[in-house]
């Protein structure tokens, strides 16, 4: 029985996106992301987050979205993040001067120079590799780290 006044919902739970998920649990409830994806586990799904991996780089601006890297440091000046690179190349003569993680390989091309300042580490994991072409070279500074392999 339906008092005057009341109503009665036939269709289910309200789901202002019709994206399947009712607003109640919906984590981006005004645009539709049927897959509810949440990157940074902050409960508001990607579709609708602006920094979604919660580094407090904007994603537009983020050269690795997906990925939180505070430094965005980007050794080989390719617009995406060290941390999301899987190939470092240097084509022209790169100073380092901050500590750096490549999750790739890393190329020294021709005629360039890679110099590692004082007090920085440049670390290649296990399973990557550095390949130093022709006329070209790596230059660690006194106190500076490169580490591969590790």
């Amino acid at each position: 029985m339906i008092k005057s006044g009341g109503t009665l919902n036939i269709n289910g739970p309200p789901d202002s996106d019709n994206d399947g998920t009712p607003d109640v649990s919906d984590n981006c409830p005004l645009t539709a992301n049927a897959d509810q994806l949440d990157t940074d586990m902050d409960n508001t799904g990607d579709a609708c987050d602006s920094d979604d991996d919660n580094d407090t780089i904007v994603d537009g601006s983020d050269n690795c979205p997906l990925i939180a890297n505070l430094n965005q440091n980007d050794l080989d000046f390719d617009g995406t993040g060290d941390v999301c690179d899987n190939l470092n190349v240097i084509s022209t003569n790169t100073i380092v001067s901050s500590n750096s993680t490549l999750l790739g390989n890393l190329i020294v091309q021709d005629n360039s120079v890679l110099t590692i300042n004082s007090g920085v580490t440049v670390t290649i994991p296990s399973g990557h590799n550095i390949t130093i072409k022709a006329g070209s070279g790596v230059l660690i500074k006194d106190g500076g780290t490169l580490l591969i392999n590790s």
